[in-house]
């Protein structure tokens, strides 16, 4: 279970690495070598002190992430019990909504400790480290140490390898009878796709509608916390932030306590699911908007006020534009995690509401392997192609998602 949640979180962490890294401004690091640092040096003492904030939230993610990881525990797990399985176990199983609310409050205790924890490690940091001057530099990066580069090298390549295996065999799983005992080709798994195919669709649809909502969440917040005076905006900058240090099953069990009953009876119906998805991806997508946004001039939004433009108008015709692809970028990672999300949702589906990751996670609890991965297959076929379309709208400029990533450190 432990290597399955490793391969399933680290995407998120490179992402946030990746982005602070990038955001380095390299003459930090020469002007270090050009004073007589060696490469361990300058690694050591300027590289991985400005990279202790990203370092920090790529933890945060991850122990969040694992925290309330559901499908790895429920399909591997085997007898190994977690909390986040127990929650589900005890409201769906035993229908005790009293007894999984504490489960998922008790989960909820390490949470806040680690988002605690982070934060006050990010306060006492912020002030030690910080880049002068106002352009970065085209200066690269030194290299760092051989023996590190060729090492680093050889761990890529080992997780790469595992990362196309754990696909591949998924993709194989859906064109053999019974993988590792029957390896016949066959298409009737994807013959039973083709004709239960609503639970991907809807997985698609949710998705999609998920990620508009939280891209545009995400952007007029964004702009009301940094371009407006908008009173309490600092407390719905924290707000935005809050559901990262929630696990996923505490939020599926609060969904269905607090929308299970009138005015507000939501539970099995579509727009809780999306709601669900936006929220969950919420703080990643408005630290994506936000960073783009701080690296605008705010005397355009000023410029369009002189010349008879409203806050709404300059913010459609000025700010969106200019933030489109930092916009795009939001709406392509709530996709992509929302599209094959499970903790949270595996509490609100329905049986008009059924769910791909849901299907794939019963299909393999009732031994047909071949089924899940036929349906797992399209899933990652249907996420493929929404990150392309992002790709496209954007003009292949995604960068934003890699460099917004670091900053959500802060």
């Amino acid at each position: 279970m432990w290597l399955a949640q490793t391969l399933s979180f680290f995407p998120v962490a490179y992402l946030v690495l990746r982005g602070v890294f990038l955001a380095h401004d390299a003459a930090l690091e020469q002007a270090a070598r050009g004073l007589g640092a060696g490469r361990w040096a300058v690694l050591r003492t300027v590289t991985l002190p400005l990279a202790t904030p990203g370092l920090l939230a790529a933890g945060l993610f991850i122990a969040i992430g694992a925290l309330g990881d559901f499908g790895n525990p429920m399909l591997v797990g085997g007898r190994f019990r977690v909390l986040a399985t127990e929650v589900y176990t005890e409201l769906t199983g035993w229908a005790s909504i009293g007894t999984s609310a504490a489960l998922g409050l008790v989960l909820l205790v390490p949470a806040v400790l680690l988002f605690a924890a982070q934060q006050r490690v990010q306060q006492a940091t912020a002030g030690r480290f910080t880049t002068v001057g106002g352009r970065g530099s085209g200066l690269e990066a030194p290299s760092p140490p051989a023996a590190l580069r060729w090492s680093l090298f050889a761990l890529c390549a080992v997780v790469t390898l595992f990362v196309f295996a754990s696909q591949g065999v998924v993709v194989a799983g859906s064109v053999t009878r019974l993988w590792g005992v029957d390896h016949t080709l066959t298409a009737e798994h994807f013959e039973y796709l083709l004709t239960r195919a609503r639970p991907l669709v809807n997985s698609v649809r949710f998705a999609a509608a998920a990620a508009l909502l939280g891209a545009a969440i995400a952007a007029v917040t964004a702009y009301l916390v940094l371009r407006t005076r908008a009173p309490l905006r600092r407390g719905l900058d924290l707000a935005t932030l809050l559901p990262a240090a929630v696990p996923g099953t505490l939020m599926g069990v609060a969904y269905v306590l607090v929308f299970n009953r009138p005015p507000l009876k939501l539970t099995g119906t579509a727009a809780l699911i999306v709601i669900a998805m936006a929220a969950s991806y919420l703080p990643v997508g408005y630290r994506i908007v936000a960073a783009a946004l701080q690296q605008l001039r705010a005397t355009l939004d000023e410029s369009a006020a002189n010349l008879g433009a409203s806050r709404a108008r300059a913010f459609l015709t000025v700010t969106l534009p200019l933030t489109w692809p930092a916009v795009a970028a939001a709406f392509a990672f709530t996709f992509v995690q929302a599209v094959g999300t499970l903790s949270t949702v595996i509490f609100l589906v329905s049986f008009d509401t059924p769910l791909a990751s849901v299907e794939i996670l019963n299909l393999a609890a009732q031994g047909r392997w071949g089924r899940a991965c036929a349906l797992a297959t399209g899933l990652l076929a249907a996420t493929l192609a929404g990150l392309g379309l992002a790709y496209a709208l954007t003009g292949g400029r995604l960068r934003p998602l890699e460099t917004a990533m670091g900053t959500a450190r802060s």
